[in-house]
């Protein structure tokens, strides 16, 4: 972590511990980690998430695949949907990873959960 990532985990756990303590004070309770030991939970807990993260395993699958390697690259239209099927205008499709070189405006990525708006 950098210096910055650093000062305002600190400020944010510093200020959690105080509320903390004054929601439960009133019962006598008390925290007894550190702001270190604090910060050593949530970085071990943040890498457990990234090693989590970064692999698939299905039951039958022989090994856990890397999700860098069963990543697809997911195409998208720039045509009005009203337009899209008409058949009158033709079809503008684009890579995702493409997506900030097609358009200086804003963009909005729409869709289910597991659709594929992850942008890596």
């Amino acid at each position: 972590m950098n210096f910055i990532e650093t000062y305002v985990l600190k400020k944010i756990l510093d200020k959690a511990l105080k509320e903390v303590n004054k929601l439960f004070g009133k019962e006598n309770f008390q925290i007894i980690l550190s702001s270190q030991q604090t910060e050593d939970k949530i970085r071990f807990h943040l890498n457990k998430i990234v090693n989590w993260s970064n692999e698939i395993s299905f039951r039958d699958l022989e090994e856990a695949k890397s999700t860098s390697q069963i990543y697809v690259d997911l195409d998208f239209y720039l045509t009005p949907k009203k337009l899209l099927y008409s058949g009158n205008s033709p079809k503008q499709i684009h890579s995702i990873k493409n997506i900030f070189s097609v358009t200086d405006k804003h963009i909005v990525l729409l869709g289910q959960p597991g659709a594929g708006k992850l942008l890596q």
